[in-house]
């Protein structure tokens, strides 16, 4: 559902993006923008992977080099906003793996999304007082 309303300083916003919720609870194909994001991460990696290991001999390369070149990726990534920590993800990624096989190199990791905040919902109870005295 793509809902706007009138913001209270002028303009519009969106007010939800939500697109799949009676289909399934994935939150990256409930949202436009959590799947724009998501293509922006994929494509950024593959082009600056691609341009910094295409083409390079296997013996002037490593996994650890590869590494290193994919968290400074993610470094700027987290620096545009687009990925953010996580109590499980510091650094706005984690289980980052390179593995070189031949000519290919795979390349697979976790990201945190930065997305929007869409909900908060808030719990509380209501309890009756007690009270006592004695002397």
């Amino acid at each position: 559902t793509l809902i706007l309303t009138t913001d209270e300083n002028g303009g519009i916003k969106w007010v939800s993006d939500q697109t799949t919720y009676g289909r399934d609870n994935n939150f990256v194909y409930n949202s436009i923008q959590a799947m724009y994001v998501a293509d922006i991460i994929t494509l950024t990696v593959a082009q600056q992977m691609q341009q910094a290991f295409v083409g390079q001999d296997l013996a002037d390369i490593s996994a650890t080099l590869a590494l290193n070149t994919l968290e400074n990726i993610m470094t700027n990534l987290k620096k545009l906003k687009l990925i953010t920590f996580s109590d499980d993800a510091p650094k706005g990624f984690k289980s980052a793996v390179i593995r070189i096989k031949g000519p290919a190199m795979y390349v697979s990791f976790e990201v945190k999304e930065a997305t929007l905040l869409y909900f908060i919902p808030i719990d509380f109870q209501i309890s009756q007082v007690t009270q006592s005295a004695s002397s």
